[in-house]
């Protein structure tokens, strides 16, 4: 059965996505990304990533609504004889950065 962990992220748009498998998973540790009830990440329904020492990286524009940020991060671990921890990471722009970033105005915090 999958651990589950809820975070709340600010509203605004999710521009980047990290999901880091530390040495040792082998691929038996797995995880998911949700929002609301729909799994987002991997974007294959039922899918999961897993890896061995390594992070996933990539780019994204998920939209964030103001009051629907609640994320669910998933966890399963098929070791039976190790326990593993996933870390997952998302970069947040807020809508006043979008806002001058679509004008062509560098913004630099």
């Amino acid at each position: 059965m999958p651990e589950e962990l809820e975070i709340k992220l600010p509203r605004g748009t999710i521009h980047r996505v990290e999901i880091c498998f530390p040495d040792g998973c082998f691929a038996l540790a797995k995880a998911q990304v949700w929002h609301e009830e729909r799994q987002i990440w991997p974007s294959n329904l039922k899918a999961w990533f897993a890896w061995n020492n390594y992070c996933i990286v990539f780019n994204e524009d998920y939209i964030l609504p103001e009051d629907f940020n609640i994320m669910r991060l998933k966890g399963h671990n098929n070791d039976d004889s190790y326990s593993h921890i996933i870390i997952f990471r998302f970069g947040v722009k807020g809508d006043w950065r979008l806002h001058f970033e679509g004008l062509g105005e560098e913004v630099i915090i």
